[in-house]
């Protein structure tokens, strides 16, 4: 084990804190377990991006490049620009480009000059792979980072698979990496499960996620509808989370009203309010499917859910297998099946025996899967370390 040279890693991403979400997370829990294994860690990320307190004082550097928060033309050409004049100065540093627009700007910075001399690792979230099977505009930036790449992580089994099948360059590469939930959300996890979880009714139902129909919340108010009146009128369905569909907001306000349950939509919310919503839940349901070229890839969401000790009622859909364990951590349906989802949530309501079981699980399995050992898996492969 080498332990007189500190590595340097520069990290790309769009979407950093103080955004929320899957990728937001990802990045922010990396950088955290890459610095507990004595890495330097830069952060390269947009205007708007904030280094939380625990990563500046574990010493993270942050540079905010002048490019939105988003995947667009704006954002692409900024990063490519900063890639293009910087990164032949930083030879011996690691780049992980760690989400789906710097790898677009990595091919616009290389493509027709020479590569700099440092290692890249790239991580593949789902929908980048899709699109890369038929779109020219993501297949190019896709393949020349799976050639140029020294290490390919994916966060689950389908996304493996899906490489493998369609991107040769990177088949012997790619692994699925153990990727688990932040660590101030299992520390609150412990606190907030500590006094709930009843066996009978009125039960509480949370959704967390962006307002999209890729996240499914208007089949799990179609399949509400669809319940016994005496388990309607025992059901408060909690809806957290924001988004820019209006149309679809206005879609969901509607089913909500003729669906016979108490539904009450909240917004994104801040850390601690967010805790005490897992805390009351009784399950929680995200019922994902394939919308246009975008998938669920893995669903971190389902193992912060779990760290409250919460069973999930999810679909098979992408990679959410691989988060949630059909029968041992919560209920996988079939994709876009509705009265699946009704008959899940009888069941899972009316045996309470089997929805606390799995909550049991999902807390045990949440709580097993670590940031730490997806920073020494890469490190280990690649440096060495």
């Amino acid at each position: 084990m080498v332990e007189s040279v500190q590595p340097e890693i520069i990290l790309l991403t769009h979407e950093f804190y103080p955004l929320q979400g899957g990728i937001a997370t990802f990045c922010q829990e990396l950088a955290s377990a890459l610095i507990r294994k004595g890495c330097r860690v830069e952060i390269w990320g947009s205007m708007g991006a904030k280094l939380p307190a625990p990563l500046a004082a574990a010493g993270c550097q942050l540079r905010p490049l002048p490019i939105p928060a988003d995947h667009g033309v704006r954002a692409t050409w900024g990063m490519a620009k900063a890639l293009r004049s910087d990164l032949p100065g930083r030879p011996n540093a690691v780049v992980i480009i760690a989400e789906p627009g710097p790898m677009r700007a990595y091919f616009i910075a290389f493509r027709k000059a020479p590569c700099p001399l440092h290692r890249l690792w790239l991580i593949l979230h789902g929908s980048e792979i899709l699109r890369g099977r038929k779109n020219p505009l993501w297949k190019w930036p896709l393949e020349f980072c799976l050639t140029r790449a020294t290490q390919v992580g994916t966060v689950s089994s389908f996304n493996q698979d899906l490489i493998r099948s369609h991107f040769p360059k990177g088949k012997n590469k790619v692994r699925v990496l153990p990727i688990g939930p932040s660590v101030k959300i299992m520390e609150a996890g412990q606190t907030y499960t500590a006094t709930k979880k009843k066996q009978g009714p009125p039960w509480q139902i949370l959704t967390v996620a962006r307002i999209h129909p890729r996240k499914g919340q208007d089949l799990v108010l179609q399949a509400l509808s669809l319940l016994p009146v005496e388990f309607r009128q025992n059901i408060v369905y909690r809806i957290v989370g924001g988004g820019r569909r209006k149309s679809y907001l206005q879609a969901l306000k509607n089913l909500a009203r003729a669906s016979g349950v108490t539904v009450e939509f909240t917004g994104p919310l801040e850390e601690q309010a967010l805790w005490e919503e897992y805390g009351r839940a009784d399950l929680f349901v995200m019922t994902s499917r394939r919308h246009r070229h975008s998938v669920e890839g893995f669903g971190l969401v389902y193992l912060e859910a779990g760290c409250f000790a919460l069973p999930s009622l999810a679909a098979r859909s992408g990679g959410v297998a691989d988060a949630v364990l059909d029968g041992q951590t919560g209920v996988l349906v079939e994709e876009g099946k509705v009265t699946e989802i009704r008959d899940a949530l009888e069941r899972l309501f009316t045996d309470s025996t089997f929805r606390l079981t799995l909550g049991q699980k999902a807390k045990a399995y949440a709580m097993n899967r670590t940031w730490d050992r997806v920073a020494y898996d890469f490190l280990q492969s690649d440096l060495a370390l």
